[in-house]
């Protein structure tokens, strides 16, 4: 199995890392089904009156939400180390962990 050093060395990814960005955006009044009806969504997180949008193409979600929805304030990252490790343990390890603290 490659180390990460041979895939970097490479110009590639890890495999394991979860590809897309986050698309983070003020939007009030913003409903979980508008946001799932976007296509390339994959999760949505809302608090308050901010959203977070996890997608395989931040650039397409985030066109849509400037031309279609009233949502400002838009800023797009790369994934952060929650969903990498999510992508290597899976859902049920991150469920795990949070019901211990």
């Amino acid at each position: 199995m490659p180390t990460a050093s041979s895939w970097c060395a490479r110009g590639r990814s890890s495999p394991t890392a979860p590809p897309g960005r986050s698309v983070r955006a003020t939007w009030p009044g913003a409903s979980a089904d508008a946001l799932h009806g976007i296509p390339g969504v994959e999760s949505v997180d809302i608090l308050g009156d901010t959203v977070t949008i996890r997608a395989a193409d931040s650039d397409a979600v985030a066109r849509h939400l400037l031309t279609a929805t009233p949502a400002r304030d838009l800023e797009i990252t790369a994934r952060g180390l929650e969903d990498a490790f999510v992508a290597l343990t899976g859902d049920d390890a991150a469920d795990d962990t949070a019901q211990e603290h």
